[in-house]
């Protein structure tokens, strides 16, 4: 049986998954994998997870781009969890950055009371 690289498999898949919902978007996409400690029957044992990081920029000058970790417990994902994973940050960045946006845009209510003029 041929080896494979898991890290490119699950980083094209990343990508791909983000190049499909990017729309005009500019997604920066790393993906790294960590053990950790888990109590089992047998005692304390190593698990892998996977961690896709994905950043989105703001639109606001001088912010830095919105970040969500996303993780994925299993040593060898599929590409179905790959994607799944990618969907909900993605989600979670935009949903982020138009509550971030929102009052600077006419959108939502301003914080603290302020009252919007009229001109």
């Amino acid at each position: 049986m041929p080896a494979f690289d898991l890290t490119a498999r699950i980083t094209g898949w990343a990508l791909d998954e983000a190049q499909r919902q990017s729309f005009t978007d500019q997604v920066g996409v790393a993906v790294s994998m960590r053990l950790q400690a888990a109590a089992t029957r047998a005692g304390i044992m190593q698990q892998a997870e996977w961690v896709i990081v994905l950043t989105l920029p703001t639109g606001l000058v001088g912010r830095a781009p919105l970040v969500a970790p996303v993780r994925i417990g299993a040593a060898q994902p599929g590409e179905k969890d790959v994607r799944a994973a990618v969907t909900a940050g993605l989600e979670q960045l935009r949903q982020s950055r138009t509550a971030l946006r929102a009052p600077s845009n006419g959108h939502g209510t301003l914080p603290g009371g302020l009252v919007a003029g009229r001109g």
